[in-house]
């Protein structure tokens, strides 16, 4: 990881759920003019959601970004910016953000991202397990059902020790329009119905070491 006011790790992952296939973007390029998981996210918004897209399509991306000190030692910087098309502001569904804390955001940088671009459907409801440069697409049937703490506790137990976790529960799984999605017991992101989003992606949860 980078040092400075901005450390960055240096690489956005960028995951296509429909093909299971995942790339890697050079963060910098982005971070020089748009500082923070916000700025950043608003700019990769800006070159991927095309006119007439909704929140529900195949393609509309989900972006989760850290911010530009998560993963220091700053006090209180593990905000993620979790933003993309909003289902909640159904029916003029336009671009939102929100963000929560927790570790994840840490996790997801030790790991060697600063940030995720999801788009694709899975062909089956299915969690994506990130650890390091390993990136695999998992199904994710057993967790059906399960409140976003039980999801996580499940992965927990399955994945090991060190694991972070964010994680939708039956709400988004039914893509209701205010789902929210959560991490840690704590912090979720409550606003802009991106639970349901990962719903409609077929996506239950991501997990990172």
């Amino acid at each position: 990881m980078g040092s400075g006011p901005a450390a960055l790790a240096g690489s956005i992952l960028e995951v296509d759920l429909t093909t299971g296939e995942s790339n890697c973007l050079p963060s910098g390029p982005y971070a020089a003019d748009y500082l923070g998981g916000r700025g950043m996210a608003a700019r990769l918004a800006w070159e991927r959601i095309t006119p007439g897209m909704r929140p529900f399509d195949e393609r509309a991306p989900l972006l989760v970004m850290t911010g530009a000190l998560v993963g220091t030692p700053s006090p209180s910087a593990g905000r993620v910016v979790i933003s993309g098309l909003s289902p909640q502001a159904h029916p003029q569904e336009w671009y939102t953000r929100s963000n929560l804390g927790g570790f994840f955001g840490a996790e997801l940088k030790y790991a060697g991202y600063d940030g995720l671009v999801v788009v694709g459907r899975a062909p089956r409801l299915s969690y994506l397990w990130i650890e390091d440069e390993r990136v695999s697409l998992r199904d994710a049937e057993h967790l059906r059902g399960l409140g976003m703490h039980g999801t996580q506790r499940a992965l927990e137990q399955e994945l090991g020790e060190g694991v972070r976790v964010l994680a939708i529960g039956p709400a988004g799984e039914n893509r209701v329009r205010y789902a929210v999605v959560g991490t840690n017991t704590e912090s979720v992101a409550g606003q802009g119905g991106f639970g349901a989003v990962l719903g409609a992606k077929n996506l239950k949860a991501v997990a990172v070491r």
